[in-house]
């Protein structure tokens, strides 16, 4: 974008002073050959949403889905949502539900999707929801990270026994609770990914497991935001599907719904600084349980340990901070979700900078005006975002500066 601003009565032999503020955003991503699976376009496209009756009962129970798909912001239902920090700054970005316990969006992410809707399908006619992604691995993005966190209303009594924490994929096995299960598949339907690919939620499910608490608001269960890992390298040049299901519970009235919040990312990447400051911080996806970092070709490694209690992350956990950074330095972080899998990635140190020019021409008016315009620019993922014009030229009043 330029800016322009015109000076009146302007001396050619006047000094003009230029300064530009840079802002950096440090990215874990490169560019993304799978569009919009991080929701970054806020809308639904590429991605597939369905909704759909449900039949049977507890490990019969079946979804009939029909495709309802769109690539507009909004699913007709209701049934998915766009989610992403309200604009007025008084709106509450908690989720009401949950008695304001877990943010809509998670931390540190823009976008997120809601799957499943705020009310159930009503007494007899339970509904399933599902919203899934195919994706051509390429190993330049070959790891996969998602978060997510679940809501349900009511628990019928299911026992944690039915069905292992964090594995399955398939509605069977909770009884008749409503629930959330997360799936990826290969080209001919069959789960991958082992254990770090399939979760399966509901009450009940995960009682035995440490790290792991439901939270309760009256009768309504959640989840904190939960994170994992999957290794993607097995199946590059294949179609892979990633899914997020929920289902109302038998009866349909009592409903349940999901937080999704997924992107990809490749091992070997790089994480701008300023040149300017004393320390860069090179930052790994949040919601993890332990990161070790160590700079390549170093046999000393630094662990950094989060809270022992999933979806509370100490601040400034997911970070290193590197003092006096070197350009082309390289530091390995490898980052371990709370069910033990794991992901690791490399950082090259790459130095930001700021590009300062304008051009002016003098306008044909009474008044004699030159109007500068900017024509500055910044690198990589660096950002202007404050500008300083000094034109030693007392004449232009207010517009000197």
């Amino acid at each position: 974008m330029e800016r322009q601003i015109n000076l009146c009565h302007y001396h050619s032999s006047s000094l003009i002073i230029f300064i530009l503020v840079l802002f950096l955003s440090t990215s874990l991503q490169a560019q993304d050959p799978y569009p919009n699976f991080n929701l970054s376009e806020e809308n639904f496209s590429g991605w597939k949403i369905y909704r759909g009756p449900q039949k049977g009962q507890k490990g019969n129970r079946t979804i009939q889905y029909i495709d309802i798909s769109t690539d507009e912001k909004t699913v007709a239902g209701n049934a998915v949502q766009l989610v992403y920090p309200p604009t007025n700054p008084r709106a509450r970005q908690e989720d009401a539900n949950t008695c304001y316990s877990i943010l809509k969006v998670p931390e540190g992410k823009t976008h997120a999707m809601r799957v499943g809707p705020l009310s159930p399908g009503g007494y007899g006619d339970p509904q399933g929801y599902k919203a899934s992604y195919t994706l051509h691995v390429v190993p330049e993005r070959a790891t996969l990270v998602y978060r997510f966190a679940f809501v349900q209303q009511h628990d019928h009594g299911s026992a944690g026994s039915d069905d292992p924490f964090g594995f399955g994929g398939g509605a069977t096995h909770a009884g008749n609770n409503a629930q959330f299960w997360m799936q990826v598949l290969d080209a001919n339907n069959v789960q991958i990914g082992g254990d770090c690919a399939n979760y399966r939620l509901y009450p009940g499910a995960g009682e035995n497991v440490e790290w792991f608490t439901w939270n309760k608001c009256g009768e309504i269960n959640n989840t904190p935001w939960m994170t994992d890992v999957v290794d993607l390298t097995p199946y590059i040049g294949q179609d892979i599907t990633i899914e997020f299901n929920t289902m109302d519970c038998y009866t349909g009235h009592h409903f349940a719904y999901a937080y999704v919040s997924p992107e990809t990312f490749t091992s070997d990447t790089v994480s701008h600084y300023c040149p300017y400051n004393d320390t860069a911080f090179v930052e790994a996806p949040r919601g993890f349980k332990t990161y070790e970092w160590k700079q390549v070709g170093s046999s000393t490694s630094i662990i950094k340990e989060n809270s022992p209690q999933i979806g509370i992350d100490i601040e400034g956990i997911h970070q290193l901070a590197v003092p006096n950074p070197i350009a082309g330095t390289k530091y390995e972080c490898t980052f371990t979700s709370y069910s033990g899998c794991s992901g690791t990635v490399v950082y090259e140190m790459v130095p930001d900078s700021v590009h300062v020019d304008y051009t002016f021409k003098h306008l044909d008016d009474k008044c004699n005006t030159v109007a500068f315009t900017d024509t500055a620019h910044a690198d990589h993922n660096a950002s202007i975002v404050a500008y300083y014009w000094n034109f030693d030229n007392l004449n232009s009043g207010n517009l000197n500066t």
